[in-house]
């Protein structure tokens, strides 16, 4: 069950008992919309919690008082043509938060171009308000929830531990957050690799088919796994050019297969339909 809170000026409480959610837009329709299509949902078992600012200085206000805010739904031109732009700076230097998922929403595209914005704003999505359908926001929703339970679940994790002989063994600490603008560039600076999972015959130890799964490997070592790169992606909206850098990473892969004259194997490949929707897959 969602909370429906507009007022927000009341005193910080001390533990939330559900998910944050900030909607900061001026236009109220926009919230009531957003209330109506998020109803009676849940992520983990807890409920969603809704509130609602106006402005970036309500908003600015607000996330001072919740520094717990796992999502903000954020309206670029409000009390300023960038307002929203100057509110995520707010955030994400000011406040030094980056663990909220911050979700543009904008109804007026040519103040804050896509590709512009995801590049040079440390967002996690972007949307325009004519094409969220409920089902995409639901979709939203969920995904920046689980990428920020995944972002505390590492801050949890110890630095090290200690076996049954009380023998300290060195765990990797948890490495920060990866972020929509760091994917973004990762992506179209080709970083993304595939990993193979092979099967094999055990009578012939001939391998028959392949897993192939995309990895993204990090400046501090180690790899996000395929599920929280997908994750990732999508709270971000860059599965279709995750999905046209796995097509080519595979394509690679293939032509190298073709070349040293092995037989190619069966191949398993596990996309999204938003990715099978890509122009990598279109026919000419």
């Amino acid at each position: 069950m969602i909370k429906s809170l507009f007022a927000t000026d009341k005193p910080a409480r001390q533990k939330a008992s559900g998910w944050l959610v900030l909607i900061v837009d001026d236009e109220p329709q926009v919230h009531e919309v957003t209330r109506m299509l998020l109803a009676d949902i849940q992520f983990c078992g807890q409920p969603v919690e809704l509130h609602s600012t106006y402005s970036a200085e309500a908003a600015r206000s607000f996330l001072q008082r919740h520094p717990e805010t796992a999502l903000v739904l954020l309206d670029v031109v409000m009390e300023t043509d960038n307002a929203g732009l100057q509110l995520i700076h707010y955030i994400r230097e000011t406040l030094a938060n980056h663990d909220v998922q911050i979700v543009l929403r904008t109804g007026q595209p040519g103040q804050a171009p896509e590709q512009e914005v995801i590049i040079n704003y440390d967002i996690n999505g972007y949307f325009l308000k004519t094409d969220i359908t409920a089902q995409r926001l639901h979709s939203i929703l969920i995904a920046a929830l689980r990428a920020y339970h995944y972002i505390k679940s590492l801050q949890k994790r110890p630095l090290g531990s200690h076996d049954s002989r009380g023998a300290r063994t060195a765990v990797t600490p948890a490495q920060p957050p990866a972020t929509a603008l760091a994917l973004s560039r990762a992506l179209q600076n080709g970083a993304l690799q595939v990993q193979l999972q092979a099967q094999v015959e055990l009578a012939s130890s001939q391998i028959t088919g392949v897993e192939v799964f995309p990895c993204w490997p990090q400046q501090q070592g180690g790899r996000l796994t395929a599920a929280d790169l997908y994750a990732l992606a999508n709270s971000a909206g860059q599965l279709a050019l995750l999905g046209e850098c796995l097509i080519q990473a595979l394509d690679t892969l293939l032509q190298n297969w073709h070349s040293s004259g092995a037989a190619t194997p069966r191949i398993a490949l596990d996309m999204s339909l938003e990715m099978l929707q890509t122009p990598a897959f279109c026919l000419p």
